[in-house]
């Protein structure tokens, strides 16, 4: 596959990245894991806020 991969749980942590995501992404795709996707990257804004409606959705 060579598109990039990433998904995250409802928690925002990192459960899986492909090795061409983490390459694009400049990650380690195992040191990765778990954390939470807006420690490893820098989300844009809209996605950032959809992420936080929907954490408070979940709650």
């Amino acid at each position: 596959m060579d598109d990039g991969v990433i998904s995250w749980d409802e928690q925002g942590n990192l459960q899986f990245i492909n090795a061409q995501a983490a390459r694009v992404l400049r990650l380690d795709a195992t040191a990765s894991q778990g954390r939470a996707i807006t420690e490893l990257l820098t989300l844009p804004a809209v996605l950032q806020q959809a992420i936080k409606q929907a954490h408070r959705s979940n709650t």
